[in-house]
């Protein structure tokens, strides 16, 4: 399956992210900063989403190609 983690540099996130997984799912892992993404051990193995998913329209537009192509 694939999953969607808002929040995925955070301590909640990044802890799914890797059960995610462990367990063999596709991550889209969202996170605001890209920085903070890439010192991440897991960062090749995920789909990185950086930027605020405040909106309707945030998330459509961030999503839409990356939802289209995994």
């Amino acid at each position: 399956m694939r999953f969607l983690v808002t929040g995925a540099t955070g301590y909640v996130g990044s802890r799914l992210v890797t059960a995610l997984l462990a367990d063999g799912h596709q991550v889209l892992a969202a996170g605001r900063s890209l920085a903070r993404l890439r010192r991440l051990v897991w960062l090749d193995d995920v789909t990185p989403l950086a930027g605020a998913l405040r909106t309707s329209l945030d998330i459509l537009i961030t999503l839409t190609p990356k939802v289209l192509t995994v």
